[in-house]
Protein backbone atom coordinates (compact mmCIF):
# COMPACT_ATOMS: atom_id res chain seq x y z
CA UNK A 1 0.00 0.00 0.00
CA UNK A 2 2.58 2.43 0.89
CA UNK A 3 4.49 1.52 -2.40
CA UNK A 4 1.50 2.17 -4.31
CA UNK A 5 0.87 5.49 -2.50
CA UNK A 6 4.12 6.74 -3.20
CA UNK A 7 3.73 6.09 -6.73
CA UNK A 8 0.47 7.55 -6.98
CA UNK A 9 2.35 10.95 -5.59
CA UNK A 10 5.30 10.94 -8.01
CA UNK A 11 2.26 10.63 -10.48
CA UNK A 12 0.74 13.97 -9.21
CA UNK A 13 3.69 16.02 -8.60
CA UNK A 14 5.06 18.10 -10.85
CA UNK A 15 7.96 16.97 -13.29
CA UNK A 16 11.52 17.83 -13.16
CA UNK A 17 11.51 19.16 -16.41
CA UNK A 18 9.27 21.83 -15.09
CA UNK A 19 11.94 23.82 -13.35
CA UNK A 20 12.02 22.35 -9.92
CA UNK A 21 14.74 23.31 -7.66
CA UNK A 22 16.74 25.17 -10.20
CA UNK A 23 17.44 28.74 -9.46
CA UNK A 24 18.43 31.73 -12.54
CA UNK A 25 20.27 34.90 -11.72
CA UNK A 26 18.80 38.02 -13.03
CA UNK A 27 21.37 41.01 -13.18
CA UNK A 28 20.57 44.75 -14.32
CA UNK A 29 19.46 48.16 -13.97
CA UNK A 30 16.40 49.46 -12.11
CA UNK A 31 13.92 47.75 -14.34
CA UNK A 32 15.25 44.37 -12.49
CA UNK A 33 13.75 45.62 -9.62
CA UNK A 34 10.50 47.24 -11.19
CA UNK A 35 7.51 45.49 -13.49
CA UNK A 36 10.22 43.73 -15.80
CA UNK A 37 12.21 41.88 -12.92
CA UNK A 38 9.47 41.09 -10.85
CA UNK A 39 7.45 39.73 -13.55
CA UNK A 40 10.41 37.25 -14.54
CA UNK A 41 10.52 36.84 -11.05
CA UNK A 42 6.40 35.64 -10.72
CA UNK A 43 6.43 33.52 -13.99
CA UNK A 44 9.95 31.55 -13.69
CA UNK A 45 8.51 31.19 -10.48
CA UNK A 46 5.17 29.18 -11.66
CA UNK A 47 7.95 26.81 -13.80
CA UNK A 48 9.66 26.03 -10.44
CA UNK A 49 12.16 28.27 -11.16
CA UNK A 50 13.93 30.95 -8.19
CA UNK A 51 14.71 33.55 -9.42
CA UNK A 52 17.56 36.23 -7.48
CA UNK A 53 17.70 39.79 -8.39
CA UNK A 54 20.70 42.06 -8.65
CA UNK A 55 20.22 45.45 -9.50
CA UNK A 56 21.46 48.92 -9.88
CA UNK A 57 19.72 51.76 -10.49
CA UNK A 58 21.39 53.92 -13.71
CA UNK A 59 23.72 51.05 -14.35
CA UNK A 60 23.98 49.56 -18.22
CA UNK A 61 27.71 49.04 -20.31
CA UNK A 62 28.20 52.60 -21.14
CA UNK A 63 28.84 54.47 -17.74
CA UNK A 64 31.51 51.52 -15.81
CA UNK A 65 33.04 54.94 -14.10
CA UNK A 66 29.90 54.77 -12.55
CA UNK A 67 29.49 51.14 -12.21
CA UNK A 68 31.12 48.38 -13.71
CA UNK A 69 29.00 44.97 -13.88
CA UNK A 70 32.62 43.58 -14.76
CA UNK A 71 33.70 44.67 -11.45
CA UNK A 72 30.92 43.03 -9.64
CA UNK A 73 31.40 39.43 -11.03
CA UNK A 74 33.25 38.08 -7.87
CA UNK A 75 30.55 39.18 -5.90
CA UNK A 76 27.81 37.24 -7.67
CA UNK A 77 28.71 34.22 -5.81
CA UNK A 78 28.71 30.53 -7.60
CA UNK A 79 27.69 30.73 -10.36
CA UNK A 80 27.18 27.33 -11.59
CA UNK A 81 24.54 26.93 -9.13
CA UNK A 82 22.23 28.41 -11.66
CA UNK A 83 20.30 27.38 -14.84
CA UNK A 84 20.64 30.69 -16.19
CA UNK A 85 21.65 33.77 -15.92
CA UNK A 86 19.55 36.62 -17.38
CA UNK A 87 20.73 40.16 -18.25
CA UNK A 88 18.58 42.76 -18.48
CA UNK A 89 20.16 46.60 -18.99
CA UNK A 90 20.37 49.40 -21.96
CA UNK A 91 18.08 51.69 -20.70
CA UNK A 92 20.63 53.90 -19.56
CA UNK A 93 23.08 53.23 -22.39
CA UNK A 94 22.05 55.73 -25.31
CA UNK A 95 24.71 58.08 -24.85
CA UNK A 96 28.44 58.43 -24.92
CA UNK A 97 31.12 55.61 -23.97
CA UNK A 98 33.34 56.15 -21.20
CA UNK A 99 36.27 54.33 -22.34
CA UNK A 100 38.26 52.45 -20.09
CA UNK A 101 42.37 52.60 -20.42
CA UNK A 102 42.81 49.96 -22.90
CA UNK A 103 39.75 51.20 -24.80
CA UNK A 104 41.27 54.48 -26.25
CA UNK A 105 42.70 55.17 -29.32
CA UNK A 106 44.21 58.57 -27.91
CA UNK A 107 45.98 58.75 -24.71
CA UNK A 108 43.80 61.55 -23.41
CA UNK A 109 40.43 60.41 -25.14
CA UNK A 110 38.45 59.41 -22.14
CA UNK A 111 34.92 59.18 -23.84
CA UNK A 112 33.27 57.98 -27.26
CA UNK A 113 30.63 60.10 -28.66
CA UNK A 114 27.24 59.03 -29.22
CA UNK A 115 27.89 60.45 -32.92
CA UNK A 116 31.00 58.10 -33.71
CA UNK A 117 28.20 55.66 -34.61
CA UNK A 118 30.41 52.58 -36.20
CA UNK A 119 32.93 53.00 -33.81
CA UNK A 120 30.40 53.24 -30.46
CA UNK A 121 28.88 50.17 -31.88
CA UNK A 122 32.54 48.62 -31.73
CA UNK A 123 33.28 49.14 -28.35
CA UNK A 124 29.62 48.42 -26.94
CA UNK A 125 29.16 45.20 -28.53
CA UNK A 126 32.72 43.85 -27.27
CA UNK A 127 31.63 45.19 -23.61
CA UNK A 128 28.59 42.68 -23.75
CA UNK A 129 30.50 39.98 -24.96
CA UNK A 130 33.07 40.51 -22.86
CA UNK A 131 30.72 40.52 -19.42
CA UNK A 132 28.89 37.32 -20.81
CA UNK A 133 32.07 35.46 -21.23
CA UNK A 134 33.48 36.56 -18.16
CA UNK A 135 30.44 34.87 -16.71
CA UNK A 136 30.88 31.67 -18.75
CA UNK A 137 33.98 31.87 -17.18
CA UNK A 138 32.88 32.10 -13.52
CA UNK A 139 30.75 29.51 -14.05
CA UNK A 140 27.67 30.08 -15.65
CA UNK A 141 25.86 27.51 -17.86
CA UNK A 142 24.16 30.08 -19.96
CA UNK A 143 23.24 33.67 -19.68
CA UNK A 144 20.61 35.43 -21.55
CA UNK A 145 20.99 38.74 -22.67
CA UNK A 146 16.75 40.30 -22.87
CA UNK A 147 17.48 42.93 -25.14
CA UNK A 148 16.06 46.69 -23.43
CA UNK A 149 12.21 46.81 -24.88
CA UNK A 150 11.21 50.29 -26.42
CA UNK A 151 8.99 52.27 -24.19
CA UNK A 152 7.88 54.25 -26.81
CA UNK A 153 9.68 57.47 -25.67
CA UNK A 154 9.91 60.32 -28.03
CA UNK A 155 13.57 59.84 -30.30
CA UNK A 156 14.90 57.82 -27.49
CA UNK A 157 13.36 54.76 -29.14
CA UNK A 158 15.49 55.52 -32.43
CA UNK A 159 18.37 55.23 -30.02
CA UNK A 160 17.79 52.14 -27.91
CA UNK A 161 17.71 50.59 -31.36
CA UNK A 162 21.53 50.94 -31.75
CA UNK A 163 21.63 49.50 -28.12
CA UNK A 164 19.54 46.25 -28.74
CA UNK A 165 21.14 45.75 -31.74
CA UNK A 166 24.68 45.90 -30.21
CA UNK A 167 23.92 44.11 -27.61
CA UNK A 168 22.43 41.16 -29.22
CA UNK A 169 25.78 41.43 -31.48
CA UNK A 170 27.89 41.15 -28.32
CA UNK A 171 25.88 38.17 -26.61
CA UNK A 172 25.68 36.38 -30.04
CA UNK A 173 29.07 35.98 -30.43
CA UNK A 174 29.90 35.54 -26.80
CA UNK A 175 31.20 31.98 -25.20
CA UNK A 176 27.22 30.77 -23.61
CA UNK A 177 25.56 33.69 -24.36
CA UNK A 178 22.08 33.85 -26.51
CA UNK A 179 19.58 36.78 -27.16
CA UNK A 180 16.13 36.88 -26.18
CA UNK A 181 14.06 39.25 -28.23
CA UNK A 182 10.69 40.99 -27.07
CA UNK A 183 10.32 42.68 -30.43
CA UNK A 184 11.33 46.45 -31.00
CA UNK A 185 7.48 47.59 -31.40
CA UNK A 186 6.73 50.25 -28.10
CA UNK A 187 5.36 49.13 -24.96
CA UNK A 188 3.54 50.31 -22.41
CA UNK A 189 6.04 52.06 -20.34
CA UNK A 190 5.25 54.37 -17.34
CA UNK A 191 8.03 57.35 -18.52
CA UNK A 192 9.43 56.00 -22.06
CA UNK A 193 11.97 53.39 -20.55
CA UNK A 194 10.33 51.91 -17.22
CA UNK A 195 7.42 49.48 -18.33
CA UNK A 196 4.65 49.11 -16.75
CA UNK A 197 3.01 46.49 -14.96
CA UNK A 198 0.81 46.14 -18.37
CA UNK A 199 3.89 46.37 -20.69
CA UNK A 200 6.19 43.85 -18.37
CA UNK A 201 2.62 41.81 -19.07
CA UNK A 202 2.88 42.48 -22.30
CA UNK A 203 6.62 41.47 -22.64
CA UNK A 204 6.72 38.32 -20.86
CA UNK A 205 4.24 37.03 -23.84
CA UNK A 206 6.81 37.93 -25.93
CA UNK A 207 9.69 36.03 -24.41
CA UNK A 208 7.88 33.61 -22.87
CA UNK A 209 8.60 30.52 -25.10
CA UNK A 210 12.67 31.43 -25.53
CA UNK A 211 12.42 31.22 -21.93
CA UNK A 212 11.11 28.08 -21.77
CA UNK A 213 13.25 26.32 -24.23
CA UNK A 214 16.14 27.82 -22.50
CA UNK A 215 15.19 26.61 -19.50
CA UNK A 216 13.84 23.20 -21.00
CA UNK A 217 10.21 23.78 -19.58
CA UNK A 218 7.70 20.93 -20.97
Amino acid sequence: MRLWLALLAALLLPSAASGQEREALLLGSSSVNGAVGRTLERELGAWGVHVRRRARSSSGFSRPDFYDWQAQIGSLGALGRYSLIVIYAGGNDAQGLWLRPDERTARRQQWLQWSDEERWREVYSARVRTFVDALCAAGAPRVAVLLPANGGRYLWERRILRVRESQAEGARTSRCGTVVDPGAQALDAIDGVHLSWNGASRMWTLVAEPFRELLEVR
